[in-house]
């Protein structure tokens, strides 16, 4: 599985490949971690689908993370704040491995 990170808004709105990850190249423990991040960013994203992050302004950057047909393609689309804490988790393993 092939995951991407994009990053959008700010100052010039541009959408920028941050990254690329494959879990064919993580060790078993950052695989075993990554898979429990997703799974915690997935139950979290799912239940805040309804609710807004309170967070507005067209300079803020937003983030997305693109999971391939493994994970049903999912794209996550946030903020990067405390009130997304498991979407945070998850963007800055991804952004350090």
């Amino acid at each position: 599985m092939t995951i991407r990170v994009f990053q959008s808004g700010g100052f010039a709105g541009d959408r920028i490949q941050l990254k690329e990850v494959s879990d064919n190249q993580l060790s078993p423990e950052k695989r075993s971690l990554l898979e429990s991040l997703l799974d915690k960013a997935e139950t979290f994203y799912a239940a805040q689908t309804k609710k807004s992050n309170g967070e507005i302004g067209a300079d803020l950057l937003q983030y997305e993370i693109e999971i391939p047909a493994g994970r049903s393609s999912q794209i996550y689309k946030f903020v990067k704040s405390p009130n997304n804490q498991p979407m945070t988790e998850l963007l800055d393993f991804l952004l350090n491995v």
